[in-house]
């Protein structure tokens, strides 16, 4: 059974929650691309994936402590299956007074808002991180 971006996001807080250096799960190739986006804004140190033999995609995920405790903060998500939410490039607006950031789903991938404000392109929020 893949773990979905709800549940991927909830497995993220409950580790680093409980400060845990890392956890491992099924998931999807989406979902990797969203790992991506967390890496290279520093939220997470890294992942590892690997193909398993039933073609399922087993993620290993670092964790990113500093003194204070976890880097992630808060990460919940935005839009759902049952409830999408679409936001143009001028509904875009800073998240928790500039302190966090959206993740969304455009036709340029998974960026964080800042980027696309910057190429001038909206999509699906799929979540917020501070």
């Amino acid at each position: 059974m893949t773990v979905s971006l709800s549940n991927m996001i909830s497995s993220i807080n409950n580790a680093s929650q409980a400060n845990l250096a890392t956890l491992t799960f099924d998931t999807s190739k989406f979902c990797v691309r969203v790992l991506d986006v967390l890496r290279k804004g520093g939220y997470i140190r890294g992942y590892r994936y690997e193909m398993s033999q039933e073609d399922r995609i087993k993620v290993t995920v670092q964790l990113k402590y500093t003194d204070k405790g976890s880097v992630i903060q808060e990460l919940k998500r935005i839009s759902s299956p049952g409830k999408r939410v679409y936001w143009s490039v001028r509904d875009i607006k800073p998240v928790k007074n500039g302190l966090g950031n959206l993740i969304l789903s455009t036709s340029r991938g998974i960026l964080y808002d800042t980027e696309a404000k910057l190429l001038g392109v909206g999509g699906e929020v799929l979540c917020y991180i501070r």
